[in-house]
């Protein structure tokens, strides 16, 4: 694939054929949740004098910073098209996050658990928009595309090694969106991709606590 003119945009993918959003998963949802009661059962049983409306207004609080975690993930759109991925936040058509189909490797595409400890390893940026993880900290589980890389060097602060990148995108489900990379790779001619969703699933990784090499590999081709 050759290098284009001029900046792939989402217009260039084609129709939008499902649209996939981080939204809090199980882990998320419990960890909150418990933050929030027990910051509030803390304060009503420390502090028994305080005014009611106080009380509510840590609730309050805590109810908007669950909210503001969450926020993220809820905004973020991992859109599956007729020719590639459309990423990011913004409209579709001018979305500059882009993953052509014809760029994608079939084969590398892989379930990850414990996905917010990627950036811990050898080789993988501490802070980059390939993650589109949304819940940061809290982004349990995501499926990784290998495809074009159509972040700049700029923005990335560090030397382009290669045309492709590790996408990494978060999602409490991600074997739906690696079917709908399937079906839509597919559709687009692209046969080999047939299989991808079931081995992306049995090869799933585990991202370990501990810093070391990168689970996900680089690809120079």
């Amino acid at each position: 694939m050759g290098e284009a003119s001029e900046p792939l945009r989402g217009k260039d993918m084609g129709r939008v054929l499902q649209t996939f959003r981080c939204w809090p998963g199980p882990i998320s949802s419990v960890v909150m949740t418990v933050t929030t009661v027990g910051v509030v059962a803390w304060q009503w049983w420390a502090v028994p004098d305080d005014p009611l409306w106080f009380r509510f207004f840590v609730l309050f609080l805590m109810l908007l910073l669950c909210s503001a975690v969450a926020l993220p993930g809820i905004l973020e759109r991992h859109r599956v098209c007729e020719h590639g991925l459309v990423l990011g936040y913004g409209p579709t058509r001018s979305a500059r996050y882009v993953v052509p189909w014809a760029s994608v490797d079939p084969e590398r595409v892989r379930l990850l658990r414990r996905s917010q400890l990627i950036s811990r390893h050898q080789g993988m940026p501490q802070v980059s928009p390939h993650y589109r993880i949304g819940t940061g900290p809290l982004a349990y589980r995501s499926v990784a595309v290998n495809g074009l890389d159509t972040v700049s060097s700029e923005m990335q602060h560090r030397r382009r090694e290669s045309r492709y990148a590790w996408w990494i995108l978060g999602s409490p489900q991600p074997e739906k969106i690696a079917r709908a990379i399937e079906d839509a790779m597919v559709a687009d001619g692209h046969t080999t991709a047939r299989g991808l969703a079931a081995r992306a699933m049995e090869q799933e990784i585990v991202v370990p606590w501990t810093p070391g090499p990168a689970p996900l590999r680089p690809r120079t081709r």
